[in-house]
């Protein structure tokens, strides 16, 4: 697991990072105010698009393409919560997190009750 590093209170942000395998993976992410969330406007990766994603609490929140990026992201809370404030990623409250293709497919066994 890789922590999403210097993610600000500044709404609009585009971060981009290198998974092991060699791609390059690039995303935006959005604060709207008036929803009280995040969401990942944009992540490409390869030929691979995903736009419009709410950033919520969870171990993969990109599971639904797990067999097409080879790669997930997990939202971790202290307060048991989806980040609903400008500041909650450069307080700490939350965070971002890189998943390997590995720690995908232990998940999913783990969800599986393997």
């Amino acid at each position: 697991m890789y922590r999403v590093q210097k993610i600000s209170d500044y709404p609009r942000q585009t971060k981009t990072f290198n998974l092991p395998g060699g791609d390059k993976v690039t995303f935006t992410i959005y604060f709207v105010p008036m929803q009280k969330s995040w969401y990942i406007t944009n992540l490409t990766v390869g030929d691979t698009v995903i736009n419009n994603l709410k950033v919520v609490t969870g171990a993969n929140i990109l599971r639904a393409w797990k067999n097409t990026l080879g790669f997930g992201l997990a939202c971790f809370s202290t307060e048991g919560r989806d980040p609903q404030f400008i500041e909650d990623f450069i307080e700490g409250k939350n965070t971002l997190y890189i998943l390997s293709k590995d720690e995908i497919d232990q998940y999913e066994r783990f969800l599986g009750g393997q």
